[in-house]
């Protein structure tokens, strides 16, 4: 998972690779000495526009749509057809400053905004037929947001074991102000139509701050 740099001689003369221009990627240990994403699943990069001064951002995004039939018997016979749709993003850009960057033991402060995103949709249509004298239509249809907004902080201390490679342990805090809401609806139809036909629907949501404390992170960067 770590980029292949244009030289793996680490340059005896330099104490550090924090100067300007210098770019990183950086990749979380947990708990089992294991290397993972960091600040975003997709992107996680650090640049430094002086020794002192760098920006770090961090991309998270997924998503997926996806169909299923299914059809079971029993005492009656019953098809469902499902639909479903997912999809969530998360930016977190950073700006990181270091009071001191002459020592292969740094430590940093750092700041930025937070911005999430969810979206989910899912529907069913099913069929019920029971014996020869009735069936039942079903659909059922949901859909829930979510999206959080505010500014995180962090403090850390920054190891360089080589110029060009270093590990850091970071701790954080986080306050947001966050939006949820949901939407859902249901219908059933009977088959002779003589039969009542049932239906609902409901909204509702909430409105939330919260400030939370993260747990400290380790993780190792390398930089180019």
């Amino acid at each position: 998972m770590i980029a292949a740099q244009e030289s793996t001689t680490s340059d005896s003369s330099k104490i550090n690779a924090l100067e300007k221009g210098s770019w990183s990627v950086q990749f979380e240990i947990d708990n089992f000495l294991s290397i993972s994403s960091f600040l975003g699943n997709n992107i996680s990069v650090k640049y430094h526009l002086h020794p002192q001064h760098a920006i770090r951002l961090g991309i998270s995004l997924d998503g997926y749509d996806n169909s299923q039939d299914s059809e079971r018997l029993s005492s009656y016979e019953r098809t469902d057809e499902r639909r479903v749709k997912d999809f969530s993003i998360l930016v977190k850009p950073q700006y990181l400053y270091y009071p001191y960057t002459d020592n292969k033991v740094n430590i940093f402060f750092g700041t930025g905004p937070y911005l999430s995103y969810d979206f989910r949709e899912s529907e069913l249509d099913g069929k019920s037929d029971y014996a020869d004298t009735l069936s039942a239509i079903d659909y059922q249809w949901a859909q829930n947001t979510r999206y959080n907004i505010g500014i995180s902080f962090v403090a850390g201390v920054e190891i360089f074991i080589l110029d060009y490679l270093s590990l850091h342990a970071e701790y954080g805090s986080n306050l947001y102000y966050g939006k949820y809401e949901y939407k859902q609806s249901s219908r059933t139809t009977y088959s002779p139509s003589d039969q009542p036909d049932n239906g609902s629907r409901r909204k509702g949501g909430e409105d939330y701050y919260y400030f939370r404390y993260d747990n400290v992170l380790f993780s190792v960067s390398v930089y180019f």
